[in-house]
């Protein structure tokens, strides 16, 4: 697993890449449900449920459970902890130190309210819903941050390395920024003077001029090196729902939403010799001391999505339900830069003029959920979900014809390199007399990331699958989400109610590499992290 997950961050984590791989389209297109707090504090296990403004967004035919009208706002805090540990020679086993930091946003994951008419029906259709409302699905705070030694590989080094693998003469290194994105971490490797000719090849500033044994340019000093990526960004689902409910029976619900994401994304990489490392530049004495690489990127999409759901009630106080989300089209539009600064006894600096603008199209994954819930009046109530996503279906393609065009390769990497997705929801709610309840849940999600192997049993990097070598079987990594979550809830006699919920989202150990391996027997810094979503929520709620 550790393997495929390099293959996966080198070519979406590191710096020079844009967005549209299929580790992006995962990050869009996966969902953290969030909603009211007694919807979290549950676990969001709602699909049979319903009679909450939290559950409208996993089953439609919720919003009809209640005879009531409904108005909820819920504000929150987001904070994520992330402790990442920095590993500068994976294949010495040289492992670093661990870097430990937090941070907070301030949310709004539901607001909201449901319009509930009575027909004065006896039997039929008894009373009909509308709600309009906003439920977050994800939230993308985090501040990571490492930091290492290194003397056996330099940032400078790949943008030298790669600046040799371009072909580009000095003049067009030091010109105006070519239409190929990918080059221009090597540009302004040049142009910064981060790298520099040895009159054959182009080194960094941190390498020997000269090759050893193994006909690398090996660095000459020990390094701090630091990485630093901060991520902000949500995805909301603003909803339009309607809810029947026929002889008390049966509920039906559908809703239109619109999807709004945005994942404004800044990487930064920092090298520096403690001790400075002497230059002869352009004949020239000078001094390196340390440098800079940053790198924007923000992600902006619109999309539409349906959703059908039905709750029946067979038995006295067991329901039992389901929902089917049809596939998100999305309209993306991304932006993206890099500057890269240096210090040597002079400052200098370099990046573009205007950042690269991208416009293209995903389509996300079908999504479909069952449950059954068992409620006992005036005791309280348990509920299991199970959810389905297929995420293979997502499918890039160019704005105008949505022809795949240049995405081609990714779709097919989508296609082979990423399955079916399991979500395990349960929870439960305890009443302590006519106002207090006591709520707890848990999630249980797989990953949608699939390992393949080749006919000699070697895993396949996925960025380096051509669509014509042959694959064995699909494996399903062994990484599991966990969401621990609790909360309290209290109802006046009138139509006023509070609730209060904690969640803990467990993610699995993750790994970035912030430059990809480079000549022979060098291998790029290892940043293993394992990160936390603590989800703190509030309801305020009234019925009339």
């Amino acid at each position: 697993m550790k393997k495929l997950l390099l293959s996966l961050t080198l070519a979406a984590a590191a710096f020079g890449a844009a967005a549209q791989s299929y580790t992006d389209a995962l990050l869009l297109s996966d969902v953290t449900y969030y909603g009211t707090a007694r919807s979290v504090a549950m676990g969001n296990a709602f699909t049979a449920l319903g009679g909450d403004l939290g559950s409208i967004g996993i089953n439609p035919a919720g919003s009809a459970v209640n005879n009531f009208s409904q108005l909820t706002v819920t504000p929150g805090v987001s904070i994520n902890a992330i402790a990442a540990n920095y590993n500068p020679a994976p294949a010495l086993g040289n492992n670093g130190s661990t870097t430990r930091n937090s941070w907070a946003r301030a949310t709004l994951p539901n607001i909201g309210f449901t319009l509930n008419i009575n027909t004065k029906n006896r039997s039929g259709l008894k009373n009909f819903t509308i709600g309009f409302l906003g439920n977050s699905t994800a939230c993308y705070t985090g501040d990571l941050r490492a930091t290492g030694i290194n003397d056996q590989s330099s940032y400078m080094g790949y943008l030298a390395a790669l600046a040799n693998e371009s072909g580009l003469s000095a003049d067009a290194l030091g010109g105006n920024f070519v239409a190929d994105t990918w080059l221009w971490p090597a540009q302004i490797g040049f142009q910064t003077g981060m790298i520099n000719s040895n009159g054959t090849d182009y080194v960094g500033c941190a390498q020997a001029t000269t090759r050893d044994i193994l006909g690398n340019y090996p660095v000459v000093s020990k390094l701090t090196q630091e990485y630093n990526r901060v991520r902000k960004g949500h995805k909301h689902d603003m909803i339009f729902n309607m809810g029947f409910n026929i002889s008390d029976v049966f509920f039906v619900g559908a809703n239109l939403t619109v999807v709004n994401a945005r994942v404004d994304q800044t990487q930064i990489f920092r090298e520096e010799a403690p001790g400075g490392i002497n230059l002869i530049v352009d004949g020239e004495q000078d001094t390196f001391r340390s440098m800079k690489m940053e790198e924007w990127n923000v992600v902006d999409a619109t999309g539409f999505q349906a959703k059908i759901g039905v709750i029946a009630v067979p038995l006295p106080g067991l329901r039992l339900g389901a929902a089917i989300q049809t596939p998100t089209s999305l309209v993306i539009k991304e932006e993206w830069n890099i500057s890269g600064d240096i210090w040597c006894n002079k400052h200098y600096d370099a990046y573009p003029n205007e950042p690269n603008v991208y416009q293209y199209r995903l389509r996300m994954p079908f999504r479909a959920s069952f449950g059954a819930a068992y409620a006992l009046p005036g005791i309280g109530l348990i509920s299991a979900d199970y959810e389905i996503t297929d995420f293979s279906t997502m499918r890039y393609t160019e704005m105008r014809g949505r022809q795949e065009g240049g995405f081609a390769s990714t779709n097919n990497i989508c296609r082979q390199f990423t399955g079916v997705q399991h979500n395990v929801r349960v929870g439960a709610e305890a009443r302590l007399g006519q106002t207090l309840s006591l709520r707890a849940g848990y999630n249980l999600k797989t990953s949608p990331e699939y390992e393949r192997y080749d006919g000699a049993g070697n895993l396949i990097n996925p960025y380096s699958y051509d669509g014509v070598q042959s694959l064995g079987g699909r494996v399903a990594l062994k990484s599991l989400t966990h969401a621990i979550s609790a909360g309290v809830g209290y109802s006046s006699p009138g139509s006023f109610f509070f609730d209060m919920a904690l969640r803990a989202n467990l993610l699995p150990e993750d790994y970035i590499y912030p430059y990809p391996t480079y000549g022979r027997g060098i291998d790029s810094p290892e940043i293993a992290y394992v990160s936390t979503m603590w989800d703190v929520v509030m309801t305020l709620g009234w019925r009339f």
